[in-house]
């Protein structure tokens, strides 16, 4: 029922009218009109005039847009969101269609309604005006300097920068003469940074880049027209959204997959043989064996999980080493198979099996947390689990409680599942709050590196040589269906 809402509440909820006053705020709530919604009744069609704005008092309301025929989720208005505030300037059609998840209860104004409390009350008008314009101010505050020469350079900008980023970026863009104005940001992209690329064509993103709904939407309202991620993963990019909002996305399928392959079996042997352990020992003159008993190589079974082109590099280098190799991939490598030294097995055989467990597989709903308690029991007492796949892949509490009981043997970490706020950075003069990452740290048998297995000279190299070149196919014309490394979004 309406009556058990307060209308001026409602209002002040939401950014645009929490700053008026309440006197602005009773002249307005008194045009509000209450109605409930069902669950999968439509607010708004796409496409559709509409000259009304939407309060959302209970409930939430999922937006989709057609593309191609289907129907794509751009994302989902929660309690205190206004919906179309300036359907209340004008009656333009909507820009997607808005549907009730659930029941839900809203306040709707209409503009013809908006129009006369403005003509009735100046001072409002002036207040609402006064709001929009800060609203604006805010906007133009955080967009970087633009140059208005003649130069129609391309521009890109590249979110979450370091040096050796522009030191490779501008090496390529240079020496292959691609002819683009690449642009700095040292943060990563958000909905807060969003707007930093303001007349780019593109964005040029990494591993933990924010690349949700709500960034993205701002992405194509300032006038991006594509999103080249430098990294083979695109986990945390909402790709029902970019093709709601028509933002093209490529990857690096392959950057230097030896350079991951090596970092994995070096994470092997530095846990096999306790270098760690045993180099900080003999830096203070301790030149005692105890406790830093390995294993030989030679013999022993591996199994690896996911053997696209880094697992069949890793395969190789066991193989190099005499090991066994079982793998588990759901779609099996042709040429592992006729070159007969890798046994196909299933998921749940490679982790009973297995003396070392490497993970190669991608992020996905059906491998997330694939390591978990109950594929641990499965494991043989003492195994070694190496991660340079994605963090997500392991349950980070479950891997925790393998240790401390000793039935995992070591872990070789590159990712973790929590790393966001961590990695690429230096947070060493804070206290860190994430338990399970102060677990991970505490324990001898844990190498945990901060997602470098990518990080050499031909690892960067290549991957500034394929965004940038990806980029410029996209301004050459390649299209969704026709540019060789887009994400197609199933």
């Amino acid at each position: 029922m309406a009556e058990e809402f307060d209308k001026v509440a409602v209002l002040r909820r939401t950014q645009y009218f929490q700053d008026m006053t309440y006197r602005h705020l009773s002249s307005l709530a008194e045009c509000l009109v209450y109605k409930d919604f069902a669950d999968g009744e439509i607010l708004a069609n796409e496409g559709e005039p509409r000259a009304k704005a939407f309060f959302i008092v209970q409930g939430e309301v999922q937006r989709t847009k057609l593309v191609d025929g289907q129907k794509m989720v751009i994302d989902v208005a929660k309690t205190g969101t206004c919906l179309g505030l300036l359907h209340l300037l004008n009656e333009d059609p909507s820009f997607a269609t808005a549907t009730a998840v659930g029941q839900v209860k809203v306040f709707y104004l209409g503009s013809k309604e908006f129009s006369k409390v403005l003509v009735d009350e100046p001072l409002l008008s002036r207040a609402f005006t006064y709001t929009l314009a800060k609203k604006v101010r805010q906007f133009s505050k955080i967009l970087p300097k633009q140059d208005h020469s003649t130069d129609s350079k391309p521009r890109v900008v590249l979110y979450d920068s370091k040096s050796y980023w522009v030191q490779q970026f501008n090496r390529v863009n240079e020496a292959e003469n691609l002819g683009f104005e690449i642009h700095y940001v040292n943060e990563r992209l958000s909905p807060a940074t969003a707007t930093l690329a303001e007349g780019a064509v593109a964005v040029i993103c990494f591993v933990n880049d924010d690349a949700s709904a709500a960034s993205l939407r701002i992405l194509a309202d300032v006038g991006v027209q594509m999103i080249s991620m430098r990294c083979a993963g695109y986990d945390r990019v909402d790709l029902q959204a970019s093709r709601a909002f028509g933002l093209l996305v490529t990857r690096v399928p392959a950057y230097s997959p030896y350079a991951v392959a090596e970092h994995a079996m070096s994470l092997c042997l530095s846990l096999n043989r306790h270098l760690c352990r045993a180099s900080q020992r003999t830096r203070e003159y301790d030149f005692r064996l105890e406790g830093l008993l390995g294993f030989d190589m030679y013999g022993k079974t591996v199994g690896v999980l996911g053997t696209g082109r880094i697992g069949q590099i890793f395969i190789d280098i066991c193989l190099g080493f005499g090991c066994k190799i079982i793998a588990y991939d759901k779609f099996p490598s042709k040429a592992l198979i006729e070159a007969g030294n890798v046994q196909y097995v299933t998921q749940e055989q490679v982790l009973a099996n297995s003396d070392v467990i490497s993970l190669h597989a991608p992020l996905l709903p059906e491998t997330h947390h694939m390591i978990n308690d109950a594929t641990i029991a499965t494991m043989k007492q003492g195994v070694i689990i190496i991660n340079c796949g994605r963090g997500g892949l392991i349950d980070t509490k479950a891997l925790i409680r393998g240790l401390t009981s000793g039935h995992v043997g070591g872990a070789g970490l590159d990712v973790y599942e929590n790393e966001s706020e961590y990695f690429f950075a230096d947070p060493s003069a804070h206290v860190v709050q994430d338990q399970d990452l102060s677990l991970l740290l505490q324990f001898p048998n844990v190498i945990l590196t901060a997602h470098q297995a990518f990080f050499t000279q031909e690892g960067v190299g290549e991957i500034a040589r394929v965004s940038l070149n990806n980029v410029k196919k996209f301004v050459e014309g390649a299209t969704y269906q026709t540019h060789p490394n887009v994400v197609k979004c199933d």
